[in-house]
C-alpha cells in the first residue's frame, strides 16, 4: 500500500508493526507444529501416559495462544489495508470473520487456560508427592 505518493514501509512505526506481527505468526506456527507432532506421537505410543500428558499440555498451550495471536494478527493486517481492509469485496474481511468464528469454535482461551494451569499444578503435586521421601529429607538436614 501507498500512502502520501511513499510505500507504507518506509515508516519506521509500521515497520516494527510488521516485524511483531512476523514474530506473532511464527510463533504460532510453532506452536501448532508442536502440538501435532506431540499429538503423532501420543497417537504411536498409546500407552504411554507421560506422552499423552504432554501432549494434551502442547495442545491446551497452542488454543491458549494461537486463537487470540490470529486474531491480533489479522486486525493488525486491516490497519496496515486502511479501509479498504474492512470491505465485503477485500479478501482480509473474509479472513477476519473466518479467524474470528474459528477462535469461537475453539472455546474460551480463559477455559483452556484454566485447564492448563490445573493440569500443571496437578502434575507437580504428583512429583513432588513421589519424590518425598523422610530418609532423604532426615539426610540433607544432617
Amino acid at each position: 500500500r501507498w500512502q502520501f505518493g511513499q510505500p507504507i514501509g518506509v515508516n519506521q512505526a509500521l515497520k516494527h508493526m510488521a516485524a511483531d506481527t512476523y514474530l506473532t505468526l511464527e510463533n504460532c506456527r510453532i506452536a501448532v507444529e508442536y502440538a501435532a507432532a506431540a499429538m503423532d506421537l501420543a497417537r504411536a505410543a498409546p500407552d504411554d501416559s507421560e506422552v499423552r500428558e504432554d501432549a494434551e499440555k502442547a495442545v491446551k498451550v497452542m488454543l491458549c495462544f494461537v486463537p487470540r495471536a490470529a486474531r491480533e494478527i489479522a486486525e493488525t493486517a486491516v490497519h496496515f489495508h486502511g479501509g479498504i481492509g474492512l470491505t465485503w469485496e477485500y479478501p482480509l474481511n473474509r479472513h477476519l470473520r473466518r479467524i474470528v468464528r474459528l477462535g469461537m469454535g475453539l472455546g474460551s482461551v480463559d477455559d483452556h487456560r484454566s485447564s492448563l494451569v490445573d493440569q500443571i499444578f496437578s502434575d507437580q503435586d504428583a512429583t513432588q508427592h513421589s519424590s518425598r521421601n523422610p530418609h532423604a529429607l532426615q539426610s540433607d538436614r544432617t
